[in-house]
Protein backbone atom coordinates (compact mmCIF):
# COMPACT_ATOMS: atom_id res chain seq x y z
CA UNK A 1 0.00 0.00 0.00
CA UNK A 2 1.07 3.27 -0.28
CA UNK A 3 -0.13 7.17 1.37
CA UNK A 4 -0.35 10.18 -0.67
CA UNK A 5 -1.07 13.88 -0.23
CA UNK A 6 -2.93 15.23 -3.78
CA UNK A 7 -4.00 18.85 -3.70
CA UNK A 8 -5.82 17.99 -7.19
CA UNK A 9 -9.58 16.46 -7.40
CA UNK A 10 -9.36 15.79 -10.93
CA UNK A 11 -5.75 13.46 -10.20
CA UNK A 12 -7.54 11.89 -6.92
CA UNK A 13 -10.58 10.41 -9.31
CA UNK A 14 -8.22 9.48 -12.23
CA UNK A 15 -5.83 7.66 -9.68
CA UNK A 16 -9.07 5.85 -7.79
CA UNK A 17 -10.78 5.38 -11.59
CA UNK A 18 -7.72 4.11 -14.01
CA UNK A 19 -5.75 1.79 -11.66
CA UNK A 20 -6.84 -0.95 -9.70
CA UNK A 21 -3.40 -0.88 -7.89
CA UNK A 22 -4.14 2.46 -6.60
CA UNK A 23 -7.30 2.38 -5.98
CA UNK A 24 -7.39 -1.40 -3.77
CA UNK A 25 -4.04 -1.06 -2.01
CA UNK A 26 -3.43 2.60 -1.59
CA UNK A 27 -4.70 5.70 0.65
CA UNK A 28 -5.44 8.87 -0.78
CA UNK A 29 -4.96 11.69 2.10
CA UNK A 30 -6.81 14.96 0.63
CA UNK A 31 -6.14 18.19 2.89
CA UNK A 32 -7.52 21.26 1.89
CA UNK A 33 -5.53 24.61 1.85
CA UNK A 34 -7.52 27.36 4.49
CA UNK A 35 -9.84 29.93 3.31
CA UNK A 36 -8.31 33.40 2.57
CA UNK A 37 -10.92 35.67 1.57
CA UNK A 38 -12.75 34.16 -0.96
CA UNK A 39 -10.13 31.74 -2.20
CA UNK A 40 -9.44 28.64 -0.66
CA UNK A 41 -5.26 28.51 -0.72
CA UNK A 42 -2.37 27.17 0.45
CA UNK A 43 -0.34 30.58 1.08
CA UNK A 44 -0.79 34.03 0.45
CA UNK A 45 1.23 36.07 -2.04
CA UNK A 46 2.51 39.61 -1.12
CA UNK A 47 3.67 42.53 -3.38
CA UNK A 48 3.11 42.73 -7.13
CA UNK A 49 1.21 39.77 -8.98
CA UNK A 50 4.24 38.42 -11.57
CA UNK A 51 1.97 35.27 -12.29
CA UNK A 52 2.12 34.68 -16.06
CA UNK A 53 5.47 36.11 -16.01
CA UNK A 54 8.64 35.10 -16.35
CA UNK A 55 9.09 36.56 -12.43
CA UNK A 56 6.59 33.92 -11.55
CA UNK A 57 8.73 32.07 -9.57
CA UNK A 58 10.50 34.90 -7.85
CA UNK A 59 7.37 36.89 -6.35
CA UNK A 60 7.29 36.66 -2.62
CA UNK A 61 5.59 34.37 -0.61
CA UNK A 62 3.86 34.95 2.84
CA UNK A 63 6.41 32.89 4.90
CA UNK A 64 4.24 31.97 7.61
CA UNK A 65 1.47 30.89 5.25
CA UNK A 66 4.49 28.39 3.32
CA UNK A 67 5.79 27.00 6.81
CA UNK A 68 2.87 26.35 7.92
CA UNK A 69 1.52 24.69 5.22
CA UNK A 70 4.76 22.89 4.62
CA UNK A 71 4.80 21.74 8.48
CA UNK A 72 0.89 20.51 8.18
CA UNK A 73 1.55 18.08 4.95
CA UNK A 74 5.02 17.28 6.53
CA UNK A 75 3.41 16.03 9.68
CA UNK A 76 0.83 14.10 7.82
CA UNK A 77 3.84 12.43 5.35
CA UNK A 78 5.49 11.21 8.54
CA UNK A 79 2.58 9.63 9.80
CA UNK A 80 2.01 7.56 6.84
CA UNK A 81 5.40 6.73 6.30
CA UNK A 82 5.41 5.41 9.90
CA UNK A 83 2.33 3.47 10.01
CA UNK A 84 3.33 1.86 6.17
CA UNK A 85 6.84 0.76 7.72
CA UNK A 86 8.50 2.82 5.02
CA UNK A 87 8.86 5.99 3.35
CA UNK A 88 9.02 4.89 0.03
CA UNK A 89 5.92 4.10 -0.03
CA UNK A 90 4.67 7.59 0.37
CA UNK A 91 4.31 10.03 -2.46
CA UNK A 92 3.73 13.84 -2.19
CA UNK A 93 1.78 15.23 -4.60
CA UNK A 94 0.44 18.67 -5.31
CA UNK A 95 -1.58 20.64 -8.36
CA UNK A 96 -0.70 24.21 -8.91
CA UNK A 97 -0.15 25.87 -5.38
CA UNK A 98 -0.39 22.29 -3.73
CA UNK A 99 2.70 21.82 -6.46
CA UNK A 100 4.17 24.75 -4.83
CA UNK A 101 4.05 23.15 -1.17
CA UNK A 102 4.37 19.75 -2.29
CA UNK A 103 8.39 20.83 -3.42
CA UNK A 104 8.93 22.71 -0.86
CA UNK A 105 7.76 19.81 1.57
CA UNK A 106 9.83 17.17 -0.37
CA UNK A 107 12.83 19.45 0.07
CA UNK A 108 12.60 20.30 3.61
CA UNK A 109 12.41 16.52 4.49
CA UNK A 110 14.79 15.19 6.50
CA UNK A 111 14.40 11.45 4.47
CA UNK A 112 13.89 10.09 0.97
CA UNK A 113 10.05 9.42 0.20
CA UNK A 114 8.80 7.46 -2.84
CA UNK A 115 8.36 10.55 -5.00
CA UNK A 116 7.59 14.10 -4.72
CA UNK A 117 5.11 15.32 -7.89
CA UNK A 118 4.06 19.17 -9.30
CA UNK A 119 1.69 18.82 -11.39
CA UNK A 120 1.73 22.50 -12.78
CA UNK A 121 3.00 23.55 -9.85
CA UNK A 122 6.28 26.15 -9.31
CA UNK A 123 9.46 25.99 -7.97
CA UNK A 124 9.12 29.05 -6.11
CA UNK A 125 12.07 31.37 -5.25
CA UNK A 126 11.21 31.33 -1.48
CA UNK A 127 12.16 27.50 -1.61
CA UNK A 128 15.15 27.96 -3.45
CA UNK A 129 16.04 30.11 -1.06
CA UNK A 130 15.43 28.38 1.81
CA UNK A 131 17.69 25.64 0.17
CA UNK A 132 20.73 27.43 0.60
CA UNK A 133 20.83 27.12 4.32
CA UNK A 134 23.35 24.44 5.81
CA UNK A 135 21.47 22.21 7.07
CA UNK A 136 19.43 21.88 3.58
CA UNK A 137 23.07 20.12 2.01
CA UNK A 138 22.14 17.35 4.44
CA UNK A 139 19.25 16.73 3.65
CA UNK A 140 18.46 13.85 1.38
CA UNK A 141 18.10 13.78 -1.88
CA UNK A 142 14.36 13.09 -3.74
CA UNK A 143 12.76 11.95 -7.05
CA UNK A 144 10.68 14.57 -8.47
CA UNK A 145 8.37 14.25 -11.24
CA UNK A 146 7.65 17.70 -12.20
CA UNK A 147 4.50 18.31 -15.20
CA UNK A 148 4.05 21.59 -17.42
CA UNK A 149 1.26 22.83 -20.20
CA UNK A 150 2.71 24.57 -23.26
CA UNK A 151 -0.06 26.59 -22.93
CA UNK A 152 0.37 27.26 -18.93
CA UNK A 153 -0.41 31.48 -18.77
CA UNK A 154 -0.09 31.34 -14.69
CA UNK A 155 3.61 29.17 -14.62
CA UNK A 156 5.07 29.59 -17.22
CA UNK A 157 6.52 26.31 -19.53
CA UNK A 158 10.29 28.13 -19.47
CA UNK A 159 10.21 29.15 -15.56
CA UNK A 160 9.29 25.08 -14.84
CA UNK A 161 11.84 24.19 -17.20
CA UNK A 162 14.70 26.24 -15.40
CA UNK A 163 13.11 24.57 -12.36
CA UNK A 164 14.18 20.98 -13.86
CA UNK A 165 17.89 22.43 -13.95
CA UNK A 166 17.97 23.60 -10.71
CA UNK A 167 16.27 20.91 -8.67
CA UNK A 168 18.85 18.37 -10.90
CA UNK A 169 21.49 20.54 -10.27
CA UNK A 170 20.97 19.99 -6.46
CA UNK A 171 21.55 16.79 -7.20
CA UNK A 172 17.38 15.42 -7.29
CA UNK A 173 16.69 12.76 -9.91
CA UNK A 174 14.00 14.71 -12.05
CA UNK A 175 11.39 13.36 -14.31
CA UNK A 176 10.16 16.28 -16.34
CA UNK A 177 7.24 16.34 -18.86
CA UNK A 178 5.65 19.16 -21.09
CA UNK A 179 2.51 19.00 -22.43
CA UNK A 180 2.46 21.50 -25.52
CA UNK A 181 -1.31 21.95 -25.47
CA UNK A 182 -2.37 22.24 -21.67
CA UNK A 183 -3.02 25.43 -20.38
CA UNK A 184 -2.91 25.65 -16.21
CA UNK A 185 -6.75 24.76 -15.66
CA UNK A 186 -7.62 21.74 -17.88
CA UNK A 187 -7.17 18.37 -17.43
CA UNK A 188 -5.58 16.02 -19.61
CA UNK A 189 -5.19 12.55 -19.84
CA UNK A 190 -2.17 12.53 -20.78
CA UNK A 191 -0.79 14.31 -17.83
CA UNK A 192 -2.64 12.30 -16.37
CA UNK A 193 -1.44 8.93 -17.14
CA UNK A 194 2.10 10.05 -16.88
CA UNK A 195 1.57 10.83 -13.62
CA UNK A 196 -0.68 7.59 -12.32
CA UNK A 197 2.32 5.44 -14.39
CA UNK A 198 5.18 7.30 -12.50
CA UNK A 199 3.26 6.14 -9.17
CA UNK A 200 2.34 2.79 -9.39
CA UNK A 201 6.22 2.39 -10.23
CA UNK A 202 6.78 3.60 -7.01
CA UNK A 203 4.71 1.68 -5.33
CA UNK A 204 5.56 -1.91 -7.30
CA UNK A 205 9.28 -1.03 -6.69
CA UNK A 206 8.89 0.05 -3.11
CA UNK A 207 7.17 -3.26 -2.45
CA UNK A 208 9.62 -5.25 -4.21
CA UNK A 209 12.48 -3.85 -2.41
CA UNK A 210 10.47 -4.18 0.94
CA UNK A 211 9.70 -7.48 0.30
CA UNK A 212 13.18 -8.75 -0.77
CA UNK A 213 14.47 -7.21 2.25
CA UNK A 214 12.38 -8.63 4.98
CA UNK A 215 13.07 -12.01 2.93
CA UNK A 216 16.75 -11.63 3.59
Amino acid sequence: GGGFFLGGGALVEDLLSKSRLLRDHCKIVCPGGKNFRDWKMWFRYRGKDTGGTRECHAQPVNSHDMDEASAFVSGIVAQEARALGSARRVIVVGYSQGGCVSLDVGLRLPFSVGLVVSQRGMLMQHTMDEQAAPEAKRRPRQRVVLTAGGQDDIYLPANQVEAKSWLQRQGHRVSFKLFEDLNHEDHHEGEMAFIRAACSRVFLAADAQIGTSRGA
